[in-house]
């Protein structure tokens, strides 16, 4: 396929904000809410940007596009989706040199790159031969911004809730700081463990006998 430099361009707020709501793989890294308000899908786009920076890649390095041999099989592939891709506009804004924004790539744990947003605009590039520009976030940036999220929520959630005592003795026992593990008396205070077992997994903390040891406590009493 014969086509002229692909103008890529970084998203724009509302661009970024289309690509959370549609890709759930992107949600999924950058929201940190269980039930998302429009508030957080706004406040992710602000996130992004925190944790991603534009870079020149080989289409042919990125796991999760589609192999496409050809553009009629890409053609045939983007409107099995069912959804309002469209790779002939795509195509035309190309000659027409108009841009197109940037596809969404996360750098994994292992350094592998895959397409999160933008897979018909990465299979053009690559059947062009060209090289992309994408948005690249970085999965371990994005997972210690959404662990802070999440323990600043639930301190505020503790707070109102009155659990801010049994909070802090739970995070001195999930972080190292103390051997005592404070005993769960309502669930108030178990859905406090699951939030900070989630920001310790996050930040790559194995704290897996930490909980196991807490539940137990937990189901224990309650019998």
């Amino acid at each position: 396929m014969k086509l002229k430099k692909i103008n890529w361009t970084y998203p724009t707020d509302s661009e970024l904000l289309n690509e959370i709501r549609t890709e759930y793989d992107i949600e999924k890294l950058i929201v940190s809410e269980y039930w998302p308000k429009d508030s957080h899908y706004k406040q992710a786009v602000q996130d992004i940007k925190k944790v991603s920076k534009p870079e020149k890649l080989d289409p042919k390095s990125i796991k999760g596009r589609h192999l496409w041999k050809s553009y009629e099989d890409l053609y045939r592939t983007v409107k099995s989706f069912g959804g309002p891709k469209d790779p002939e506009k795509m195509l035309e804004a190309i000659e027409n040199e108009k841009p197109l924004p940037m596809p969404i790539v996360v750098r994994r744990l292992n350094g592998d790159l895959e397409v999160i947003g933008g897979c018909t605009r990465s299979g053009i590039a690559a059947l062009a031969n060209q090289e992309i520009v994408a948005l690249v976030i970085d999965e371990k940036s994005a997972n210690f911004l959404r662990a802070d999220e999440i323990e600043k929520k639930a301190e505020e959630d503790a707070k109102k809730e009155n659990t801010l005592e049994f909070l802090n003795s739970l995070k001195k026992f999930i972080f190292g700081k103390s051997s005592v593990a404070p005993r769960i008396t309502n669930l108030s205070e178990y859905n406090d463990m699951m939030s900070i077992v989630k920001v310790a997994q996050l930040r790559g903390l194995d704290i897996s006998g930490k909980q196991i040891k807490m539940e137990k406590k937990f189901l224990n009493d309650n019998k």
